[in-house]
């Protein structure tokens, strides 16, 4: 059972990365400034800089994975996966942190509802909550 888990969260762990692939299309897709008042827009660094953590955090999270799959008991194996937690806590601060350097409101917004999935993320769910918020930063990054 804990070997479907882990399968399902790495699964999740990919999905995360799979948006933020480095491809260009994000330079086409960038919204408009967020403020009328002259601020630069800083849309492009910000999706940068995220796509820069969400790669740090899916290697992070593939590395604890390829430890869990090596154990074979289960107690083991669970102690291993329980390094989640910390870790999505730790880059909910780190997205939070950079959501409130966006001047583009949808990519604060987005920021923000990724850094509060990373903090309910449990050893079972981390992949999950990031994957669906790593949709929402695609649609505002681009690809």
């Amino acid at each position: 059972m804990r070997k479907l888990i882990l399968t399902a969260i790495f699964a999740s762990a990919v999905l995360f990365g799979a948006g933020c692939d480095g491809s260009s299309g994000g330079n086409d897709s960038a919204p408009p400034a967020a403020s009328s008042t002259g601020t630069a827009d800083n849309t492009k660094q910000v999706c940068t800089d995220a796509k820069a953590l969400g790669e740090e955090y899916k290697k992070k999270i593939a590395e604890i994975l390829a430890r869990a799959v090596q154990k074979t008991d289960e107690a083991e194996m669970e102690k291993v996966l329980n390094e989640v937690v910390p870790l999505s806590k730790e880059y909910k601060t780190k997205f939070e942190n950079l959501g409130k350097t966006a001047n583009n409101q949808q990519l604060k917004d987005a920021l923000t509802v990724l850094a509060k999935d990373m903090d309910n993320a449990t050893a079972d769910t981390a992949g999950e909550a990031a994957g669906a918020a790593e949709e929402t930063l695609t649609g505002i990054c681009g690809a």
